[in-house]
């Protein structure tokens, strides 16, 4: 094959190309204008079919859409407490999810108990009361701790609550309780490992403090 031969089926191929090219883009023009007339004729045909409906009037639509703008002028009040009050319970679940998603995080390779033992008796808490809360924001553990005294009276905590507060570094919580026959309640803030003691008992010495 010549020079010129080969110069000859470059022009060839790439006129070819240029052909092939030119119709793709025919067909797609007609494609495109295929496509709108058909969505024309749906259109109108859509439009006069509404039109032949002697049930659907412009002024019954007209009075419908007066009626709606009505009603929620006359309700705007009421609409907009409404919204609020849904924006304010997504807005308080959103808060208790987080906190609770964060403890069971932070919960996630331990096990934490809250220790209820006499400190005299038992100082290295071998023998405590314990009360799990691990991956626990709140607990309601009413009627449920039961302690001695020294003259052996049943001292019963008819109202013992645990709320969880996310801490990364150790856990951190807070105590509130009442003791049967009782009217104050008494609240602790308990944090590492630190003890304290329990308030409200005649007798004892009583103390309480996490475990992890």
């Amino acid at each position: 094959m010549t020079e010129v031969d080969v110069v000859n089926l470059e022009e060839t191929l790439a006129k070819t190309k240029r052909e092939q090219v030119n119709l793709e883009k025919t067909q797609q023009h007609y494609k495109k204008t295929y496509n709108s007339v058909i969505f024309g004729l749906v259109s109108i045909l859509i439009i006069l079919v509404i039109l032949s409906l002697p049930s659907i009037k412009l002024e019954s639509v007209i009075s419908l859409l007066s009626d709606i703008v009505l009603l929620i002028s006359d309700n705007l009040l009421l609409i907009a407490f409404a919204i609020f009050t849904l924006v304010l319970v997504f807005l308080v679940l959103g808060i208790w999810v987080l906190q609770w998603w964060s403890i069971r995080r932070e919960d996630k390779d331990r096990a934490v108990n809250l220790l209820i033992y006499e400190g005299m008796d038992d100082p290295g808490a071998v023998a405590a009361k314990k009360v799990p809360i691990t991956g626990i924001t709140r607990l309601k553990y009413d009627g449920q701790i039961r302690l001695r005294t020294e003259e052996g009276k049943t001292m019963i905590a008819e109202y013992f609550r645990v709320k969880r507060e996310s801490n990364p570094t150790s856990p951190q919580v807070i105590v509130e309780y009442r003791w049967q026959g009782e009217e104050n309640t008494h609240i602790l803030m308990l944090s590492e490992k630190f003890c304290k003691n329990l308030e409200g008992l005649p007798s004892g010495n009583y103390l309480i403090a996490l475990s992890y």
